[in-house]
């Protein structure tokens, strides 16, 4: 969405994408000021302050909910440019974008990454994440430093070989895709 306001804070230019999120006609929009057509209360509090230090020079840029009549509450990251005149800044070009779904996604891959970050940690068996081209460790859980006695600082970045984890260390063992194949072995303790 694209908007520019002049010192008055009137709309010169509204782009299609404004009009449709606002559910306006063009005439509705142009030539009245910014606090006539979004919420009063959002304006005083939070976008004139903005623009205002956008007329002062400053590109300014930040992020906001609002919730508009036919779409309820998005989420947006206003990008708001000095336009100068003849005697300085005379007019904003604002562009407002909706973040909505990806501050959605972002929530949730958060969400995800805590879910598997406890299940990871707070496991009772010992778990390693590995390299698969070698067995070099990229992280351990809890259970996995309890039962070996090395610290995870100790750990990653190093193969089990390194750190001798085994009381007798493997022969006749491959690693292939990521898995150790043939012999048994004891963990050393």
């Amino acid at each position: 969405m694209i908007v520019v306001v002049d010192r008055d804070y009137r709309y010169v230019i509204a782009n299609r994408s404004f009009l449709n999120y606002r559910g306006m006609k063009k005439e509705r929009v142009i030539g009245r000021r910014v606090d006539e057509v979004v919420y009063k209360d959002v304006f005083d509090s939070l976008i004139k302050e903005k623009m205002e230090e956008c007329f002062r020079g400053e590109v300014v840029a930040y992020e906001m909910k609002y919730t508009y009549p036919t779409l309820g509450e998005r989420e947006l990251f206003a990008t708001y440019f000095p336009i100068e005149g003849p005697n300085g800044v005379d007019r904003i070009a604002a562009i407002l974008q909706d973040i909505t779904e990806s501050k959605r996604a972002e929530r949730a891959l958060r969400e995800s990454e805590e879910k598997f970050s406890k299940a990871f940690r707070r496991n009772p068996t010992a778990i390693a994440i590995t390299t698969i081209k070698e067995p070099r460790y990229i992280e351990v859980n809890e259970t996995f430093e309890r039962m070996t006695g090395w610290g995870r600082a100790e750990v990653v970045g190093r193969t089990p070989l390194d750190i001798e984890l085994w009381l007798n260390p493997p022969t006749g063992w491959s690693w292939e895709n990521g898995f150790w194949r043939k012999a048994a072995y004891v963990m050393r303790k």
